[in-house]
């Protein structure tokens, strides 16, 4: 009977410095997490050429200054994807299309500021040859 109070008891009677330790860790945790909340949005670009507009391909996209890879056009126009996570503010979104093959100029550069708010979760970029659409949420 002795044998399975102390058994069924996570410390022994007398020595708490274990459980002493484990609540400072809880209570570090629990500060931590009240000063320091994720405030980072998830950011996701997405990025077709126009399929019902001939020659308006996608050759460049920047944000934040960094360069998106792109790839070669699939049947339905994607080019690429882009992921990242940023604190609230405003960035900048960069792209350059071709605007016909035999004209002058051959190319056309979309510039759009983002803003990024605290309410936000989740943002979605959709870049379709010279139009951008943002969605929240």
């Amino acid at each position: 009977m002795c044998f399975g109070i102390f058994y069924s008891s996570k410390y022994y009677f007398g020595n708490d410095k274990k459980a002493k330790n484990e609540v400072k860790i809880q209570k570090a945790y629990a500060e931590y997490s009240l000063e320091k909340p994720d405030r980072k949005t998830r950011i996701k670009i997405a990025i077709f050429d126009d399929t019902e507009r001939p020659y308006y391909d996608i050759i460049q996209v920047t944000f934040n200054n960094k360069k998106i890879n792109l790839i070669e056009a699939t049947a339905d126009g994607e080019r690429g994807s882009y992921f990242t996570k940023l604190e609230p503010g405003d960035y900048t979104l960069t792209w350059t299309i071709t605007i016909n093959k035999n004209g002058w100029p051959t190319t056309k550069t979309f510039t759009k500021t983002i803003k990024v708010k605290e309410v936000d979760k989740y943002l979605h970029i959709l870049i379709t040859g010279g139009e951008a659409v943002i969605t929240t949420s």
